[in-house]
């Protein structure tokens, strides 16, 4: 029915990764139940004190699962420049500047 993967880069930062629930199983607390239980066993690693995701910003329903959790630091942004046509109609503004998504 789905799948998360807990990676641990660098001291003090576990990040869940590739968080997935079959669209068949959604909307029923399993990706919620998969976090709590991540953040359990990132918890007890020594030392880990935070917990990060990535996640783009068109997935607007991980967003606001992931706000509803308690994630609302911005800590890391990735930036990406298209080499060729850029097909990103979205606009977001963000500290005075605009990126589009």
């Amino acid at each position: 029915m789905g799948f998360l993967h807990i990676g641990y880069r660098g001291a003090n930062v576990a990040w869940i990764e590739d968080i997935y629930v079959d669209r068949n199983y959604r909307n029923k607390g399993i990706a919620t139940q998969s976090i709590y239980v991540a953040e359990e066993i990132i918890k007890s690693h020594a030392g880990y004190t935070s917990i990060c995701f990535d996640v783009v910003p068109r997935n607007k329903e991980a967003l606001r699962l992931y706000y509803k959790l308690g994630y609302d630091n911005l800590s890391i942004i990735t930036v990406r420049k298209e080499l060729y046509e850029n097909n990103r109609d979205k606009v977001e503004k963000l500290m005075g500047m605009e990126f589009r998504y």
